[in-house]
């Protein structure tokens, strides 16, 4: 089970609070509210990571328009 899921069942099913689930896991009270969020609209699988990454780069993509 990936750590943002920990955290989310950690803070649902063991009635930790934001604060404590953040202090446990040595993450921000950011993303633990922002993980809950996400479980709340679109259930445990929304929680996973989601990537920073550009989907291109036009630097490195010579069909691209710059």
């Amino acid at each position: 089970m990936p750590e943002q899921r920990v955290i989310v069942f950690a803070a649902r099913n063991q009635g930790l609070t934001v604060t404590d689930a953040a202090l446990h896991y040595g993450v921000s009270r950011r993303l633990v509210r922002e993980l809950l969020q996400r479980e709340t609209e679109g259930g445990i699988a929304r929680v996973e990571t989601r990537t920073q990454r550009p989907q291109s780069n036009r630097h490195r993509d010579p069909e691209l328009p710059r």
